[in-house]
C-alpha cells in the first residue's frame, strides 16, 4: 500500500481519544502492515505521548506535531488539524477518524480514481433530506442545505494535487 493513511488526534489524560486511535492504528496494522501512518497532533497532545500514553509510538510511522491556538477548544483544535491536513501532509493521503475499525486490507485505495474522496453522510442520499442534520447545519450557520451534497468527513481520500489542496484551503 503506497497511500499513506493519517489520523488526526487532540487528547489528554482526562479523555480516551488517544486510546481510540490506538486500537484504530491495531487494527489498521493488522490487515495492512506495511502502511506509512502519520498520526497529526497539536503541540498540547504532543507532550502527552510518553510513558503510559506512548505506546501508539509501535504503530505510527511518524508524528507530526503542529502548533495550535492554545485558546481553542479541543473540538477546535480537532477541526483545524482535519481542515488542515492536505498543508501538513505530503503525498496522497487517506484520512481516518480515531474511531474508525479496520476490518481488512486497504490496498486497493492506491487505484483509486480520484482526487479527492468521501462518502455520503447519515450512511444515505448523498443529497441532504435529514431534516435533523439539516437543522443542525441551520445552527452551525450553513442555510439552505436541503438537496445539496454532504459528506461524511471521517474518511477522506486526498490526492496531492491543485484541485484538492485548492478544495482544502477554501475548507
Amino acid at each position: 500500500m503506497k497511500t499513506k493513511v493519517v489520523y488526526a488526534l487532540v487528547s489528554n489524560e482526562t479523555d480516551l481519544f488517544l486510546e481510540q486511535a490506538l486500537l484504530s492504528v491495531y487494527s489498521l496494522r493488522l490487515y495492512n502492515p506495511q502502511a506509512v501512518v502519520a498520526l497529526v497532533v497539536d503541540q498540547e497532545t504532543g507532550k502527552t505521548i510518553s510513558d503510559s500514553r506512548a505506546g501508539i509510538k509501535k504503530y505510527v510511522t511518524e508524528i507530526i506535531e503542529v502548533e495550535v491556538p492554545s485558546e481553542f477548544s479541543k473540538v477546535q483544535k480537532s477541526r483545524y488539524l482535519k481542515t488542515n491536513l492536505r498543508k501538513l501532509v505530503e503525498g496522497d493521503f487517506l484520512f481516518i477518524d480515531c474511531d474508525t475499525v479496520i476490518c481488512g486490507s486497504l490496498e486497493g485505495i492506491d487505484r483509486i480514481n480520484v482526487e479527492i474522496g468521501m462518502v455520503a453522510d447519515v450512511n444515505g442520499n448523498l443529497l441532504l433530506e435529514d431534516e435533523g442534520v439539516i437543522e443542525r447545519c441551520h445552527n452551525a450557520g450553513f442555510f439552505d442545505m436541503q438537496g445539496k451534497p454532504y459528506f461524511n468527513s471521517g474518511v477522506i481520500y486526498s490526492r496531492d494535487t491543485q484541485q484538492s489542496h485548492s478544495l482544502c484551503e477554501r475548507w
